[in-house]
């Protein structure tokens, strides 16, 4: 089902093995390519693999077989610091800095453009933060703390972070886990408009699969450390693979834009 694309992948993996240690390999033969321009939605049920995968894409770890390529080279060729001017991350859970504001949450993001650690920034790093913070829908955020704003405002600002790193690759974990519908839809549009307008890629973990036939390009189903199937939402979304990927008793049919959609069974 896999895509035949005209243009070089930006990031992508081949024949990929891990384990932790000396334990069962979590995964074991995985090949993706994410491509400049595009949404590509990663699911699967738990402990399948996605967020190991998400770390071997950001460089934290290394496969122990198998490769990892960023614009056509090794990842681990790359310093951390350059890996992080063109990759970008949103983590499922971190431990908030409630003390932060919105706007200097964003200022982190422009670490990896200075040498070191410290937090020095130039004149050009506030409003590049700030455009981050208005790209993300969170510019009203900006003189809050952290710890005033709710889970779905927080995340618009972990996002924005992300964005003032001026990545060209944005890889997030399960982005709209445990927000309101509300803020669910504000998250896929802005990920939807990334793609379309900036020409980011685009790579998120998710568990619902109705946000990602609506707004994906692509759809990868994982299971047993292993990927399943690639390719459109309509060609993944049947009921067979999920039944076989997720193992649930599920239907699938079309909703009145013409996704396909999928519900459980009582």
């Amino acid at each position: 089902m896999t895509a035949v694309s005209t243009t070089s992948p930006i990031l992508r993996c081949h024949n990929v093995a891990f384990a932790y240690g000396n334990g069962p390999k979590v995964l074991d033969d995985v090949s993706l390519e994410l491509q400049a321009g595009t949404l590509l939605v990663v699911a699967g049920p738990n402990g399948c693999g996605k967020s190991t995968l998400l770390s071997l894409l950001l460089g934290f770890a290394r496969p122990m077989k198998g490769a990892i390529e960023l614009k056509d080279a090794p990842l681990a060729q790359f310093p951390p610091g350059e890996v992080a001017r063109v990759v970008a991350a949103v983590p499922q859970s971190e431990v908030p800095a409630l003390s932060l504001t919105g706007r200097e949450m964003a200022l982190l993001g422009r670490t990896p453009h200075h040498r070191g650690f410290l937090p020095i920034h130039g004149e050009e790093d506030v409003p590049k933060a700030e455009r981050a913070l208005e790209r993300a829908g969170a510019l009203a955020f900006a003189d809050r703390l952290l710890g005033t704003l709710s889970g779905g405002e927080r995340q618009l600002v972990r996002i924005a972070r992300a964005l003032a790193q001026e990545p060209r690759v944005l890889l997030l974990d399960e982005p709209s886990s445990s927000l309101d519908l509300a803020h669910q839809q504000s998250i896929f549009r802005l990920l939807r408009s990334l793609v379309e307008e900036e020409g980011l890629a685009v790579l998120t973990v998710s568990h619902d699969l109705n946000l990602a036939a609506t707004y994906a390009d692509s759809m990868a189903l994982m299971a047993k450390g292993r990927v399943h199937c690639v390719g459109a939402p309509d060609e993944v979304m049947r009921e067979e693979i999920l039944r076989e990927v997720f193992g649930a008793d599920l239907w699938t049919g079309v909703s009145p834009e013409g996704h396909a959609t999928v519900g459980l069974r009582r």
